[in-house]
């Protein structure tokens, strides 16, 4: 289709550095590496071993609202929840607790007992200074107030201000390849030769491209998904991407939505429920989904 250079050169990934989230999902997907470099350094943690990394990690609420981790990790023991926000109402106190509670709540054996709950850390890496007080860094703990002591709950969450970049430090460095759209130029080789190894690959060019336009139907659609490819550009979201494909669906077309959810599924390796997460498929519609799927 002519027009699919032009979409996919608005959203070229040498445009974006890792605090976008299109870059991120892509360096940080499978990549234990990258997500083990990241927490050692912001968490001090230089021994810590990284055994599971994923990116775009839906966690469901079956009685509210779910969410979509940009990173999630563990080491085994630990979970690790690792978020890049551009825009400072994106990483809310409030978000920060719903975000650690419903970790607990998707880790949690419930056959176990509450002092075996894993220990968590929710750390966000913002482009402002969130919390004001003009630090790089801020760890946040429950506190007994009566007593000046930690109430170690095991729950830990971490602002990392990268407003706050300059110096030698590890974590100014760190900072630094963060808001750096050179990779050539970065400090850190593990994160340059990733960023280099992804920008290298055409078909994950085109992926992020809402995966090709060669299966989109009518105008409508494509105007659709034009409009949501660059609110994706401007605010750095994959949510602008994803709802300008929701808002240029044309109701009870079937065959798009299913076209749709298999080049989720096999461009950007979701599964089939985050897949119809993602697209805002009717829980009532998506066994009917499932089941095309596997034809």
């Amino acid at each position: 289709m002519s027009n699919e250079k032009s979409y996919a050169a608005k959203i070229d990934l040498d445009e974006y550095c890792l605090m976008d989230d299109i870059l991120f999902a892509l360096c940080f997907q499978d990549n234990i590496e990258c997500t083990q470099l990241v927490l050692r350094t912001i968490l001090d943690m230089p021994e810590l071993i990284v055994k599971s990394a994923k990116t775009q990690v839906i966690l469901s609420n079956e009685n509210g609202r779910s969410v979509r981790l940009d990173a999630f990790a563990t080491d085994g023991k630990k979970f690790y929840n690792i978020e890049v926000q551009r825009r400072s109402s994106g990483a809310i106190a409030q978000r920060a607790r719903f975000y650690s509670s419903l970790i607990d709540a998707n880790i949690f054996d419930k056959k176990k007992d509450f002092k075996d709950i894993p220990e968590t850390f929710v750390i966000f890496i913002t482009e402002r200074d969130v919390l004001g007080g003009g630090k790089q860094i801020y760890h946040i703990e429950r506190m007994i107030r009566e007593i000046d002591k930690q109430f170690n709950d095991g729950a830990h969450i971490v602002y990392v201000n990268g407003a706050k970049r300059e110096g030698a430090k590890p974590l100014d460095l760190l900072l630094q390849d963060f808001f750096n759209k050179n990779a050539q130029a970065m400090n850190n080789d593990v994160l340059a030769d990733r960023i280099s190894t992804v920008r290298g690959k055409e078909r994950v060019k085109k992926s992020m491209a809402v995966i090709t336009l060669d299966d989109i139907y009518e105008e409508g659609r494509e105007a659709g998904i034009a409009e949501g490819l660059a609110k994706g550009k401007s605010e750095g979201k994959l949510e602008g991407i994803t709802e300008g494909l929701a808002k240029g669906k044309i109701e009870g077309k079937a065959e798009a939505s299913l076209a749709n959810l298999r080049r989720l599924i096999t461009k950007l390796n979701m599964t089939v429920d985050e897949a119809m997460e993602l697209l805002e498929i009717p829980k009532d519609e998506r066994a009917h989904y499932a089941a095309l799927l596997k034809n």
